[in-house]
C-alpha cells in the first residue's frame, strides 16, 4: 500500500465553483454561510460575489475570490474542487516512454481539480458496474463532467466481478482510442493484465480504489476506511452497552480475497479499531468466494449457524454490496448485530448501521480534471483521496 502523507485540507475549500463567463445573479436573500440549492450558482450581495459550494457534504453560500491556502484559479476554469488529501510523491506522464516518471510538485500549494474545456480529448471511463445506486452516482458524475469539458466520453462497463467482461471493457476502450483512462477495476487477479494492455496502447491510467502498477490511484487510504468504519461500529455498540455485561461481543471480519490486500484492509483495520476500543471483544473471520450480496448472506448465515452463542455481533465489511447480505443474515438469525459497510449506499435499516461514504456523487469533479492534467503532462500526486465520513442516516 502506498504511504500517505495527508495534508488534510480545510473543509471550507472543499469545493469552489467558478463560472467566469456568467455575471452573478442579484441575490434574493442569499447569506454567506447559509444553505444554498444549486452547486456553482453565483449571487451578488453588498458588492460581494457568493458562490454555492460544497462543504462537509452541505451546500453553503461562500464568498468567492479563492483561498489563501490555494493557488490562483486559472482563467477559463469551469469548476474547482479540493480533495481530502494527497500523497507527498508526484509524477507526470512521459509520452515517449509511455510511463509515469517522478517529478516535483509545481508549487507549495496542494493539488486542486480545475476543470477546463478540452474539446479534442477522448476520456475513457471503465466503471466497476452499473445498477448499484452509489456507483451510478459516480458514473453520472463522470459523464456530466466529461460533457462539461466538451470532451469525448469513451465508456465501458467492467461488470465486476466478471473477469472476462472486464477485459472486454478494457479492449473496447483501447479500440476506441481513448487518450487517457479512468479505470475502476477491482479484481486483483486481473490487474497486471489490464495494466499491461493499457501500457502497450500507451494510454495513461487513473485506477480507482485498487492499486494498479504504473497508474495513479484515486481512492481512499483503505486502512483509514477500516478505522472510520470501526469507530462507527464502536459508537453503535457502546450506545447499546454491548461492551458491558456477561454476554460477549464478537467482531467479524468479512473479507473477500478477490479484492486484493489493499481493499482487504477495510475489514481488517475495522476489526483492529473495534478491539482497540473494546479490548474484551472476540474476533472471527468470514471469507467470501465472491463479492456479491448473495455470497455475504450465505457465508454469514453459515458462520452464525456454527456459532449459536454469538449473540452480540459487529461485522466489518469491504463493500456495501456484501454488507447488505451480512445484515440480512444477522436479522434472519435474530442476533443483536451492527453491520458496517463501505461505499455510502442508502441505509436500508435493520442491522445495517452505516457506511463509509467516499462522496461518489462528486467523483467526476476530481477524476476528469485529474485526467486532463495527466494527459497534458502536468505534475500530479501519485495518490489522491476523497473525504471520508461514516454515514448513518436512513
Amino acid at each position: 500500500m502506498r504511504k500517505f502523507n495527508f495534508r488534510l485540507l480545510s473543509l471550507t475549500a472543499a469545493f469552489c465553483m467558478i463560472f467566469g463567463a456568467l455575471s452573478p445573479a442579484i441575490a434574493a436573500g442569499e447569506v454567506e454561510g447559509k444553505r444554498c440549492v444549486r452547486l456553482g450558482k453565483t449571487a451578488s450581495v453588498d458588492g460581494k460575489t457568493l458562490v454555492c459550494t460544497l462543504k462537509a457534504d452541505k451546500l453553503l453560500w461562500t464568498a468567492s475570490g479563492g483561498s489563501s491556502s490555494g493557488a490562483p484559479i486559472p482563467a477559463g476554469t469551469l469548476s474547482s474542487a479540493t480533495p481530502g488529501g494527497t500523497s507527498s510523491s508526484w509524477v507526470k506522464w512521459n509520452k515517449a516512454t509511455c510511463a509515469l516518471v517522478p517529478t516535483t510538485a509545481p508549487n507549495e500549494f496542494p493539488w486542486r481539480a480545475d476543470l477546463r474545456a478540452t474539446p479534442n480529448l477522448k476520456i475513457g471511463y471503465g466503471t466497476q458496474a452499473e445498477g448499484i445506486a452509489v456507483v451510478d452516482l459516480a458514473n453520472e458524475s463522470m459523464k456530466s463532467n466529461v460533457a462539461a469539458a466538451g470532451a469525448t466520453y469513451v465508456f465501458a462497463n467492467y461488470a465486476n466481478p466478471d473477469a472476462a467482461k472486464l477485459l472486454d471493457g478494457v479492449k473496447s476502450i483501447i479500440t476506441r482510442q481513448a487518450d487517457v483512462v479512468v479505470s475502476w477495476a477491482l479484481l486483483a487477479a486481473s490487474m497486471d493484465n489490464i495494466m499491461s494492455l493499457y501500457k502497450a496502447a500507451c494510454i495513461p491510467v487513473i485506477q480507482v480504489s485498487a492499486v494498479g502498477a504504473g497508474a495513479l490511484l484515486f481512492g481512499p487510504d483503505n486502512a483509514l476506511v477500516g478505522k472510520v468504519q470501526g469507530e462507527g461500529l464502536v459508537a453503535y455498540a457502546k450506545k447499546r452497552n454491548w461492551d458491558r455485561g456477561s454476554t460477549p461481543l464478537t467482531v467479524v471480519q468479512v473479507t473477500a480475497p478477490g479484492y486484493g490486500a489493499s481493499i482487504n484492509l477495510r475489514s481488517s483495520e475495522c476489526v483492529a479499531a473495534v478491539q482497540k476500543a473494546i479490548p474484551s471483544a472476540l474476533s472471527a473471520k468470514v471469507v467470501l468466494n465472491a463479492t456479491t450480496t448473495a455470497e455475504g448472506l450465505s457465508r454469514m448465515n453459515d458462520w452464525l449457524t456454527g456459532n449459536p452463542n454469538a449473540r452480540r455481533v459487529l461485522a466489518c465489511n469491504e463493500a456495501d454490496t456484501i454488507a447488505f447480505g451480512v445484515a440480512n443474515a444477522t436479522s434472519a438469525k435474530n442476533r443483536l448485530a451492527g453491520v458496517g459497510g463501505v461505499g455510502g449506499s442508502k441505509n436500508p435499516g435493520g442491522n445495517f448501521v452505516g457506511s463509509v461514504d467516499f462522496g461518489f456523487k462528486n467523483y467526476g469533479s476530481f477524476l476528469v480534471p485529474l485526467a486532463q492534467d495527466l494527459i497534458q503532462g502536468k505534475a500530479v500526486p501519485t495518490t489522491i483521496a476523497p473525504f471520508l465520513r461514516f454515514a448513518t442516516e436512513r
